[in-house]
Protein backbone atom coordinates (compact mmCIF):
# COMPACT_ATOMS: atom_id res chain seq x y z
CA UNK A 1 0.00 0.00 0.00
CA UNK A 2 1.50 3.32 -1.08
CA UNK A 3 -0.90 5.89 0.36
CA UNK A 4 -3.59 6.11 3.08
CA UNK A 5 -5.77 9.22 3.37
CA UNK A 6 -8.03 10.07 6.30
CA UNK A 7 -11.02 12.29 5.48
CA UNK A 8 -10.90 14.98 8.18
CA UNK A 9 -12.97 17.98 7.15
CA UNK A 10 -12.51 20.10 10.25
CA UNK A 11 -9.81 20.51 12.91
CA UNK A 12 -12.53 21.26 15.47
CA UNK A 13 -14.66 18.66 17.24
CA UNK A 14 -18.01 20.44 16.85
CA UNK A 15 -17.78 21.08 13.11
CA UNK A 16 -16.19 17.70 12.40
CA UNK A 17 -19.06 15.91 14.15
CA UNK A 18 -21.58 18.08 12.31
CA UNK A 19 -20.08 17.21 8.93
CA UNK A 20 -20.00 13.44 9.53
CA UNK A 21 -23.38 13.45 11.29
CA UNK A 22 -22.59 12.21 14.80
CA UNK A 23 -23.03 13.81 18.26
CA UNK A 24 -19.97 15.86 19.25
CA UNK A 25 -20.18 14.29 22.72
CA UNK A 26 -18.64 11.04 21.46
CA UNK A 27 -15.38 12.82 20.57
CA UNK A 28 -15.11 11.43 17.03
CA UNK A 29 -12.36 13.82 15.94
CA UNK A 30 -10.20 12.94 18.95
CA UNK A 31 -10.55 9.25 18.14
CA UNK A 32 -9.76 9.78 14.46
CA UNK A 33 -6.67 11.85 15.29
CA UNK A 34 -5.48 9.16 17.73
CA UNK A 35 -5.99 6.51 15.03
CA UNK A 36 -4.07 8.64 12.53
CA UNK A 37 -1.13 9.13 14.88
CA UNK A 38 -1.18 5.48 15.95
CA UNK A 39 -0.99 4.37 12.33
CA UNK A 40 1.89 6.79 11.66
CA UNK A 41 3.76 5.41 14.68
CA UNK A 42 3.27 1.81 13.51
CA UNK A 43 4.36 2.77 10.00
CA UNK A 44 7.53 4.37 11.37
CA UNK A 45 8.31 1.37 13.58
CA UNK A 46 8.08 -0.93 10.58
CA UNK A 47 10.12 1.50 8.46
CA UNK A 48 7.40 1.39 5.81
CA UNK A 49 7.30 3.94 3.00
CA UNK A 50 3.51 4.19 3.00
CA UNK A 51 2.42 7.86 2.97
CA UNK A 52 -0.29 8.70 5.53
CA UNK A 53 -2.20 11.94 5.29
CA UNK A 54 -5.43 13.91 5.38
CA UNK A 55 -8.05 14.98 2.86
CA UNK A 56 -9.95 18.21 3.61
CA UNK A 57 -12.98 19.28 1.54
CA UNK A 58 -13.84 23.00 1.74
CA UNK A 59 -17.54 23.66 2.34
CA UNK A 60 -19.86 26.12 4.08
CA UNK A 61 -19.21 24.60 7.52
CA UNK A 62 -15.41 24.80 7.35
CA UNK A 63 -14.52 27.39 4.69
CA UNK A 64 -12.74 29.55 7.29
CA UNK A 65 -10.68 26.71 8.80
CA UNK A 66 -8.11 26.10 6.04
CA UNK A 67 -5.17 27.59 7.94
CA UNK A 68 -6.15 25.75 11.14
CA UNK A 69 -6.44 22.52 9.13
CA UNK A 70 -2.90 22.91 7.80
CA UNK A 71 -1.67 23.49 11.37
CA UNK A 72 -3.65 20.43 12.53
CA UNK A 73 -2.06 18.23 9.84
CA UNK A 74 1.41 19.52 10.70
CA UNK A 75 0.94 18.89 14.43
CA UNK A 76 -0.45 15.40 13.73
CA UNK A 77 2.77 14.65 11.77
CA UNK A 78 0.81 13.67 8.67
CA UNK A 79 2.79 13.26 5.45
CA UNK A 80 0.37 15.19 3.26
CA UNK A 81 -2.73 17.37 3.31
CA UNK A 82 -4.96 17.40 0.24
CA UNK A 83 -7.04 20.58 0.07
CA UNK A 84 -10.13 20.22 -2.12
CA UNK A 85 -13.32 22.16 -2.75
CA UNK A 86 -16.69 20.42 -2.74
CA UNK A 87 -16.19 19.36 -6.34
CA UNK A 88 -19.41 17.37 -6.66
CA UNK A 89 -21.67 19.96 -4.95
CA UNK A 90 -22.96 17.78 -2.14
CA UNK A 91 -22.80 20.52 0.48
CA UNK A 92 -23.88 23.45 -1.71
CA UNK A 93 -21.98 26.44 -3.09
CA UNK A 94 -20.13 29.15 -1.18
CA UNK A 95 -21.34 32.74 -1.39
CA UNK A 96 -19.13 35.62 -2.51
CA UNK A 97 -17.93 36.52 1.00
CA UNK A 98 -17.10 32.90 1.79
CA UNK A 99 -15.18 32.56 -1.47
CA UNK A 100 -13.23 35.72 -0.64
CA UNK A 101 -12.19 34.21 2.69
CA UNK A 102 -11.18 30.93 1.01
CA UNK A 103 -9.05 32.92 -1.45
CA UNK A 104 -7.36 34.79 1.41
CA UNK A 105 -6.60 31.66 3.39
CA UNK A 106 -5.37 29.66 0.40
CA UNK A 107 -2.83 32.34 -0.43
CA UNK A 108 -1.63 32.49 3.17
CA UNK A 109 -1.17 28.73 3.15
CA UNK A 110 0.68 28.88 -0.18
CA UNK A 111 3.07 31.53 1.13
CA UNK A 112 3.74 29.35 4.17
CA UNK A 113 4.41 26.40 1.87
CA UNK A 114 6.98 28.46 -0.04
CA UNK A 115 8.74 29.46 3.19
CA UNK A 116 8.78 25.87 4.46
CA UNK A 117 6.49 26.48 7.44
CA UNK A 118 4.80 23.10 7.05
CA UNK A 119 7.85 20.97 6.15
CA UNK A 120 7.97 17.99 5.89
CA UNK A 121 4.17 18.07 5.45
CA UNK A 122 3.20 18.27 1.77
CA UNK A 123 0.19 20.54 1.23
CA UNK A 124 -1.48 19.95 -2.14
CA UNK A 125 -4.18 22.10 -3.77
CA UNK A 126 -6.56 20.57 -6.31
CA UNK A 127 -6.42 21.88 -9.86
CA UNK A 128 -9.48 24.12 -9.57
CA UNK A 129 -8.32 25.53 -6.21
CA UNK A 130 -4.93 26.35 -7.73
CA UNK A 131 -6.68 28.25 -10.52
CA UNK A 132 -8.92 29.98 -7.97
CA UNK A 133 -5.94 31.04 -5.83
CA UNK A 134 -4.29 32.40 -8.99
CA UNK A 135 -7.37 34.48 -9.78
CA UNK A 136 -8.03 32.44 -12.93
CA UNK A 137 -11.00 30.52 -14.28
CA UNK A 138 -10.70 26.75 -14.22
CA UNK A 139 -11.42 25.70 -17.78
CA UNK A 140 -10.26 22.28 -18.97
CA UNK A 141 -11.29 21.07 -22.42
CA UNK A 142 -13.30 17.88 -22.08
CA UNK A 143 -12.17 14.88 -24.09
CA UNK A 144 -14.25 12.02 -25.46
CA UNK A 145 -13.01 8.99 -23.54
CA UNK A 146 -12.42 8.81 -19.78
CA UNK A 147 -8.91 7.54 -19.03
CA UNK A 148 -9.38 7.13 -15.28
CA UNK A 149 -10.28 3.47 -15.83
CA UNK A 150 -6.55 2.94 -16.43
CA UNK A 151 -4.92 5.10 -13.76
CA UNK A 152 -7.42 5.36 -10.88
CA UNK A 153 -9.98 2.54 -10.99
CA UNK A 154 -11.87 1.70 -7.80
CA UNK A 155 -13.22 -1.54 -6.37
CA UNK A 156 -16.35 -1.11 -4.26
CA UNK A 157 -16.98 -3.07 -1.03
CA UNK A 158 -19.34 -5.25 -3.10
CA UNK A 159 -16.70 -6.26 -5.64
CA UNK A 160 -17.75 -3.84 -8.39
CA UNK A 161 -14.89 -2.50 -10.54
CA UNK A 162 -15.45 1.13 -11.54
CA UNK A 163 -13.46 3.73 -13.52
CA UNK A 164 -13.20 6.11 -10.53
CA UNK A 165 -14.18 6.53 -6.89
CA UNK A 166 -17.25 8.64 -7.68
CA UNK A 167 -18.84 5.92 -9.82
CA UNK A 168 -18.29 3.49 -6.96
CA UNK A 169 -20.35 5.73 -4.65
CA UNK A 170 -24.03 4.71 -4.29
CA UNK A 171 -25.29 8.23 -5.04
CA UNK A 172 -23.44 8.33 -8.39
CA UNK A 173 -23.83 4.66 -9.28
CA UNK A 174 -24.68 3.86 -12.89
CA UNK A 175 -24.60 0.26 -14.22
CA UNK A 176 -23.32 1.56 -17.58
CA UNK A 177 -20.06 2.50 -15.84
CA UNK A 178 -19.43 -0.91 -14.28
CA UNK A 179 -16.26 -2.40 -15.77
CA UNK A 180 -16.42 -5.73 -13.96
CA UNK A 181 -17.15 -7.54 -10.73
CA UNK A 182 -14.65 -9.55 -8.70
CA UNK A 183 -17.38 -11.93 -7.56
CA UNK A 184 -17.77 -13.05 -11.16
CA UNK A 185 -14.35 -12.39 -12.76
CA UNK A 186 -10.73 -12.36 -11.71
CA UNK A 187 -8.44 -9.34 -11.80
CA UNK A 188 -6.46 -10.53 -14.84
CA UNK A 189 -9.60 -10.93 -16.97
CA UNK A 190 -10.89 -7.48 -16.00
CA UNK A 191 -7.57 -5.79 -16.78
CA UNK A 192 -7.28 -7.71 -20.05
CA UNK A 193 -10.66 -6.41 -21.26
CA UNK A 194 -10.77 -2.93 -19.71
CA UNK A 195 -9.69 -1.23 -22.95
CA UNK A 196 -12.82 -2.56 -24.66
CA UNK A 197 -15.14 -0.68 -22.30
CA UNK A 198 -15.74 2.85 -23.59
CA UNK A 199 -16.30 5.22 -20.67
CA UNK A 200 -17.45 8.71 -21.75
CA UNK A 201 -15.70 11.70 -20.17
CA UNK A 202 -18.80 13.86 -19.75
CA UNK A 203 -19.88 13.14 -16.17
CA UNK A 204 -21.22 16.24 -14.45
CA UNK A 205 -19.84 14.88 -11.18
CA UNK A 206 -16.28 14.51 -12.54
CA UNK A 207 -13.71 16.01 -10.22
CA UNK A 208 -11.19 18.57 -11.57
CA UNK A 209 -8.33 16.14 -11.01
CA UNK A 210 -10.18 13.66 -13.23
CA UNK A 211 -10.79 16.26 -15.94
CA UNK A 212 -7.15 17.34 -15.91
CA UNK A 213 -5.96 13.72 -15.87
CA UNK A 214 -8.13 12.89 -18.86
CA UNK A 215 -6.76 15.85 -20.83
CA UNK A 216 -3.14 14.98 -19.99
CA UNK A 217 -3.43 11.26 -20.74
CA UNK A 218 -5.29 11.93 -24.00
CA UNK A 219 -2.50 14.29 -25.10
CA UNK A 220 0.27 11.83 -24.18
CA UNK A 221 -1.43 8.96 -26.04
CA UNK A 222 -2.12 11.18 -29.06
CA UNK A 223 1.54 12.23 -29.19
CA UNK A 224 2.63 8.60 -28.87
CA UNK A 225 0.42 7.63 -31.81
CA UNK A 226 2.14 10.37 -33.84
CA UNK A 227 5.52 8.80 -33.07
CA UNK A 228 6.59 10.87 -30.06
CA UNK A 229 7.95 8.41 -27.52
CA UNK A 230 7.14 8.81 -23.81
CA UNK A 231 10.87 9.15 -23.15
CA UNK A 232 10.99 12.22 -25.40
CA UNK A 233 8.39 14.03 -23.30
CA UNK A 234 9.71 17.07 -21.36
CA UNK A 235 8.53 15.60 -18.04
CA UNK A 236 10.39 12.28 -18.48
CA UNK A 237 13.01 11.66 -15.81
CA UNK A 238 15.49 8.79 -16.18
CA UNK A 239 15.63 6.73 -12.97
Amino acid sequence: MERIRFSIHSPFEKQYSQIIGVPSSIGALTRVRENLQDLIMKRNNKKSKTAIGIGFVIQAINFNQIIEMADFAKQAEADFLDLRSDEVKISGSLNAEQQKEVYRQLNIVRRRIIFGVYNPLIVDLSDNLTAFANGEDYNIRQVESCMSKYYRPVISPFGGWFPCDLKAEPMFYNPDYTIGNLHQENVKDILRNVHERFIPAHCQSCMPSGQTGNAIFTKIISDYQLGIDFRDMPFFIQT
